[in-house]
């Protein structure tokens, strides 16, 4: 039952939580600041090529972690299981979301998926995290939808939309996807 299903999930966001802050906050790093976001260039299944251009710096490959980062002046360790802790625990948000839009929670599964937003890191999680947060801008969008709220179902639309093509690039199939079905939500509007 979905009850249970709920229950479930939340442990697991509550799990996940855990794993993903042991190396510090949970922040946004999406970051606009410096010039905006590059392309990623992942091929059709969302894997990155082998080259980090998200970066604009250097990354060093040591053990566990993914290594030293270097970008705009600063220098972090990341932790490759901090990082994959992340991305497991926007996707349990994404799930935790769609019960409670089953459940009819719609206020509740927007301030979910919006809190999904600021999970992944795009910067050490790549092409997945970025896609993850692609996939939560969408979830938002049906999701303010439902609740009668079509200007900010647009804004997250073209929000998602936006991630996408940095991340896939603008002519890759999965972006013309998007495109359409951004095109028949604003007919259905009309």
């Amino acid at each position: 039952d979905l009850e249970s299903a709920l229950s479930l999930v939340c442990r697991a966001v509550k799990h996940y939580e855990k794993a993903a802050s042991c190396g510090g906050s949970i922040e946004r790093s999406l970051n606009r600041n410096h010039g905006g976001m590059e392309k990623n260039h992942c091929d059709f299944n969302g894997n990155e090529d082998g080259i980090d251009r998200n970066l604009g710096g250097i990354k060093e490959r040591h053990g566990d972690h993914i290594g030293i980062e270097r970008n705009h002046g600063g220098t972090k360790a990341i932790d490759k299981g901090m990082v994959k802790a992340r991305l497991d625990l926007a996707t349990s948000l994404h799930a935790e979301a769609a019960i409670r839009c089953s459940l009819g929670q719609y206020e509740e599964a927007a301030r979910v998926l919006e809190r999904s937003l600021s999970v992944p890191n795009i910067e050490s999680g790549g092409c997945q995290h970025a896609l993850a947060v692609f996939v939560g801008y969408i979830h938002l969008g049906d999701t303010f939808v439902l609740l009668g709220k079509r200007e900010e179902a647009f804004e997250a639309y073209h929000a998602g939309l936006e991630i996408q093509m940095v991340t896939l690039g603008d002519r890759h199939p999965h972006v013309g996807e998007t495109c359409r079905y951004l095109a028949e939500a604003h007919a259905q509007v009309n």
